[in-house]
């Protein structure tokens, strides 16, 4: 910046004038500074949208696969000895349960030791079987109880273990488990390599199956976790019946409402959103973000053309949402005749699933449509935010030229403006000169 001389010689307030002429030239930058602003809001506000719509389509993810979109109960007398859940590959009927054994993992002790630490009288090596694979151990004659259990415990599948009996004269014994139930978990001991004191390993716990039955037919599990049984259906034994468990699978229509009632409000969610930021009131100074937004009406229109449509390759009666129920009110949104939806859904179930979960329904075609507006490469709301930012961008680049130019202005104005105080100056002293002059010629 060069020296300023506020009107030293021509009495003009020359730092007020050079401001006014920058204020003047700087109107193109609050113009798209402003326009800026406006953007990034849009940017903003595509962004929520964004968000909502991804809300959405995961609420539709979540039911998208036959099995996610049904939902079944299963009823029975609450008991001490089995519970049971039921997913959406549930069978309905009835069942009636009977449990005659536990599954259990093996479970073997040994004779009594005073110590855990001090070396075995025995040497030699013992040898363990589990799951088909033989492990050979050397005991030696620094090998204590501990020493043994912690070299059990490395072998694959099995637990070892020094237990303190509590016993005043011999309290330890070295325990040995299987970690898997099921009759084919045994653990095989063989100490006839050793010689001295044996272990005298003793089996206290067998591996044992469940053994149940579901209807009168005999079933076996390696586990207390039945899942493998009936389709859809866990069985968790907790103890062998006394009598036998009915129990009775159906479906769960407030589930399934509830559901799709999840998809209802993200819908919802994304057309109130739309609405609020679509409002414009010229007299109240209201404009939303997307006033005038040709990329977001198309996915308002898209949307809502999906949720009225008919979707005839179904090729059934109940081929569009309005007629289970699920219809459009007067704002767009989406509502949920419950009465309705549940009567047609105990009626034609498997109606209904179709028109969401088959691949000419419903879910399908909201998911690709989903995909046209919200795809992170391809997506028309993101490429809508792309063109924003390099807008953004470009009026940015525009501002920081425009600064350099007013940079550049205000220095010239202040040159300029210093070269006239000074000229006017020099003519000031010229005058003083000739005054002077004049007035020393004529007293002569």
């Amino acid at each position: 910046m060069g020296v300023q001389i506020d009107g030293a010689m021509s009495g003009i307030d020359t730092s007020a004038l050079i401001n006014a002429i920058l204020t003047a030239s700087a109107a193109p930058k609050e113009t798209l500074e402003t326009r800026i602003d406006d953007y990034e809001d849009k940017q903003s506000k595509l962004t929520e949208l964004v968000s909502l719509i991804d809300t959405m389509e995961d609420s539709l993810n979540d039911i998208a696969d036959l099995s996610d979109f049904r939902s079944y109960a299963a009823d029975y007398v609450e008991n001490d000895e089995i519970t049971v859940t039921v997913d959406g590959d549930a069978v309905e009927g009835s069942y009636e349960i009977e449990v005659t054994a536990m599954a259990s993992a093996a479970m073997n002790v040994s004779n009594t030791f005073e110590s855990q630490t001090d070396s075995l009288s025995e040497t030699g090596t013992l040898s363990l079987t589990y799951d088909g694979t033989e492990t050979e151990i050397t005991i030696d004659s620094d090998t204590s109880l501990a020493d043994l259990a912690n070299e059990i415990d490395d072998i694959d599948g099995l637990v070892s273990y020094v237990m303190n009996t509590g016993d005043d004269d011999e309290p330890y014994r070295l325990v040995i488990q299987g970690e898997d139930a099921g009759a084919d978990y045994s653990i095989t001991i063989d100490e006839t390599g050793l010689t001295g004191t044996l272990l005298a390993m003793d089996e206290v716990v067998s591996a044992a199956s469940a053994q149940l039955t579901v209807n009168g037919v005999a079933v076996t599990a390696d586990t207390n976790t039945v899942d493998d049984a009936i389709p859809g259906m866990t069985i968790d034994i907790l103890a062998e019946t006394t009598d036998p468990i009915v129990v009775t699978v159906a479906s769960d229509p407030d589930a399934i409402e509830e559901k799709v009632q999840t998809f209802v409000d993200s819908f919802n969610a994304v057309v109130q959103f739309i609405d609020v930021q679509s409002v414009f009131d010229s007299d109240e100074g209201i404009k939303g973000a997307f006033v005038g937004e040709g990329s977001v009406r198309r996915v308002n229109s898209g949307l809502m053309e999906l949720v009225t449509s008919a979707f005839d390759d179904l090729d059934q009666d109940y081929n569009a949402l309005s007629l289970i129920g699920i219809s459009t009110d007067g704002d767009g949104k989406l509502e949920i005749d419950s009465d309705t939806f549940q009567e047609i859904l105990l009626d034609e179930p498997d109606q209904v699933s179709d028109l969401f979960t088959d691949e000419d329904g419903f879910i399908e075609a909201m998911l690709d449509k989903i995909d046209l507006y919200i795809d992170p490469y391809e997506g028309s709301l993101e490429v809508r935010k792309d063109s924003l930012d390099d807008r953004i961008e470009d009026m940015e680049e525009s501002i920081e030229e425009l600064d350099r130019r007013l940079a550049r202005l205000e220095l010239r104005l202040r040159k300029q403006f210093t070269a006239m105080e000074s000229l006017l100056g020099s003519l000031g002293g010229s005058s003083q000169y000739l005054g002077a002059m004049m007035a020393s010629g004529g007293a002569a």
